[in-house]
């Protein structure tokens, strides 16, 4: 495809990327710089061992960065053999690092071994309920965020998973 053909003249010019389908759009992240770290990330069931890939040095951030003129952006993702994490967005030290980005991702990268099958929107819904068992000082506005930010449309599972975990929170 035409990510394949990209690829291989970006990495000859000096960039990583990231490409394809980045539910609900086309993906396009370029990146220079990147080195890795290693974890051992404690979830409800597990401790998970994990790669973080520290990424810097962007030319292109993807389309929720250009959408929305830089306000937001996706902040990492969870691959198949390590975790991937754009450095700029976190202090290391903090509730987000630690608990919304690392132990979110950390419960996919769990989740990908355990339950292969798992839909985009379950994978999601696991880890933001991560995030709240873990949440300390954050996690009042962590739910208010998932209020803010759920929708029930299915072509989107971060909004869908979000506006799914207030429901449920609801009921409870």
């Amino acid at each position: 495809d035409a990510f394949d053909r990209m690829g291989g003249e970006l990495a000859r010019r000096g960039f990583h990327h990231l490409g394809g389908l980045t539910l609900p759009y086309l993906e396009l992240m370029l990146w220079a710089g990147q080195d890795t770290t290693h974890y051992e990330v404690q979830l409800t069931d597990a401790v998970q061992p994990v790669d973080v890939v520290f990424l810097t040095d962007f030319a292109v951030r993807g389309w929720a960065h250009f959408a929305t003129f830089g306000r937001a952006s996706t902040g990492g993702w969870a691959g198949e053999n390590a975790l991937f994490c754009l450095r700029e967005d976190y202090d290391l030290d903090s509730e987000k690092f630690l608990v919304s980005y690392l132990q979110h991702e950390a419960r996919h990268f769990a989740d990908y071994a355990r339950f292969p099958e798992l839909g985009q929107i379950d994978l999601e819904y696991r880890g933001k309920l991560t995030e709240l068992v873990f949440a300390q000082d954050s996690q009042r506005s962590l739910l208010e965020h998932f209020e803010k930010a759920g929708a029930p449309n299915e072509s989107a599972p971060h909004s869908y998973a979000n506006w799914a975990v207030m429901q449920d929170f609801g009921r409870e």
